[in-house]
């Protein structure tokens, strides 16, 4: 998915104080947006945009407002049986959750991502973790 790839970017770029920062956070909003007038027509692509709108919070940091929209994804994923986004929610909350809190969630996300086959996605999340 674009937006992710787009978020994924920037969130590199933020982490190692890349000068394209800048660039790619315009990047991330613009993908974002496309995928925001996508979820009013398509409904199940109303998971994805909340997500993706939480995690445009967290960068922008309100983690208040960021954790409520992820969850509200992961409520709209669950009621759509859309596993690779309840996945991604999974892993966006342990992203955002204290160290204590974060092995439980990428537990959840690996298992989502396994369960849809997303091997590239369940890789991630256990390096998130430390887990291998």
């Amino acid at each position: 998915m674009l937006v992710e790839l787009c978020f994924g970017l920037w969130r590199d770029a933020v982490a190692d104080g890349g000068e394209d920062a800048a660039d790619l956070a315009v990047l991330a909003r613009r993908a974002l947006g496309h995928l925001e007038a996508c979820a009013r027509f398509v409904p199940c692509a109303e998971p994805s945009a909340l997500l993706w709108r939480g995690a445009w919070a967290w960068q922008g940091g309100r983690p208040w407002r960021a954790r409520r929209l992820v969850e509200r994804a992961l409520a709209g994923a669950v009621r759509l049986d859309l596993w690779h986004v309840q996945g991604l929610a999974w892993l966006e909350l342990a992203r955002q959750a204290a160290p204590s809190e974060r092995e439980g969630l990428v537990a959840r996300a690996v298992e989502r991502f396994e369960a849809c086959g997303a091997v590239v996605d369940r890789e991630r999340a256990r390096r998130l973790s430390g887990a291998r």
